[in-house]
C-alpha cells in the first residue's frame, strides 16, 4: 500500500490517495481521479521513503484506473500479484480495507460485503 501526493505546474497540492504496488519494478496501481489533474506526484511507501511518479503506464478514465511507474522503488518492497479470483465474491464475505481516508495515512479497517453489482446494475455515473 503506497499514500500518493500529486502537485499542479505551481507546486500547489491536487490531490492525495491510495494505490497498491503491483509489479517488481515499481507500477502502482490507484485511480485516475487522483492522477488526473497532477503535473508531478509522489508516492510514499509504509517505511516513510517517497518516490517520484516518472509516468503512467496506462489509464481508463471510465472506470477511474490508472496505473504510474515509481522512480527507484524500494528492493525489497512486496507487491501484489493480481491473478483472477478462485471464488466469486459473495454478499457478507469479510474483507480488509487500507487505505488513506481524510488523510490518515495507512488505515486499516475490517467489515463485509455489503453488496455485489454488476457494472451494467449501476448509474451511469459510477
Amino acid at each position: 500500500m503506497v499514500y500518493i501526493i500529486t502537485q499542479d505546474a505551481l507546486g500547489n497540492r491536487t490531490a492525495s490517495g491510495s494505490g497498491f504496488v503491483v509489479s517488481k519494478d515499481g507500477l502502482v496501481a490507484t485511480n485516475h481521479h487522483v492522477m488526473s489533474l497532477a503535473v508531478k506526484a509522489q508516492v510514499q511507501f509504509r517505511d516513510g521513503t517517497q518516490h517520484e511518479v516518472i509516468g503512467y503506464r496506462g489509464y481508463d478514465a471510465d472506470h477511474d484506473l490508472a496505473i504510474i511507474a515509481v522512480k527507484d522503488p524500494p528492493a525489497n518492497n512486496p507487491y501484489y500479484d493480481l491473478k483472477e479470483p478462485t471464488m466469486p465474491l459473495r454478499q457478507g464475505d469479510p474483507l480488509t480495507a487500507i487505505g488513506h481516508p481524510a488523510d490518515f495515512k495507512f488505515t486499516v479497517t475490517t467489515g463485509i460485503v455489503s453488496a455485489v453489482r454488476k457494472s451494467s446494475e449501476l448509474p451511469e455515473q459510477y
